[in-house]
């Protein structure tokens, strides 16, 4: 038998397409922290630890669902969570010191932060469970 990760097929297209899309969102913003590092600050640690860890995370995450392991739900969540906890305090942090107030950014913000949970609860309501029938022949026997 085959090893599944979700029910549908297309759950994991779009899966693996946002994979993608955000390996190579985060991969630069990874190249930007280490071409902005400077080992004086402490932000720019801060910086590059938080960006290598979303890029080192996406790709583990990407990984795992292209090879249909069974911890790829696991990572998944595991991502999706730290990608948009780390997105909404950006958007607080924004919205605290004024700037990006405009409604074109709120809009966007929103649309990223309602896309993510979607995603999050898509990956679970839609992972593949196997059905265990052990105890099929004992049905209507007289034990």
């Amino acid at each position: 038998m085959k090893r599944k990760v979700f029910k549908y097929l297309g759950l994991k297209i779009l899966i693996i397409f946002l994979g993608i899309v955000l390996f190579l969102i985060t991969g630069a913003a990874t190249y930007d922290a280490i071409s902005k590092f400077e080992g004086d600050m402490p932000i720019y640690y801060f910086d590059l630890i938080f960006t290598g860890s979303i890029f080192i995370l996406n790709l583990l995450s990407l990984v795992l669902v292209i090879f249909k392991s069974s911890k790829s739900i696991l990572f998944l969540n595991i991502y999706y969570i730290y990608f948009l906890s780390a997105f909404i305090i950006g958007v607080i942090d924004n919205y605290m010191y004024n700037e990006r107030t405009q409604p074109s950014y709120m809009f966007i913000n929103l649309i990223t932060i309602i896309v993510l949970t979607t995603l999050i609860f898509l990956i679970n309501k839609f992972k593949y469970r196997e059905i265990n029938y052990e105890n099929m022949d004992e049905i209507g026997s007289l034990k």
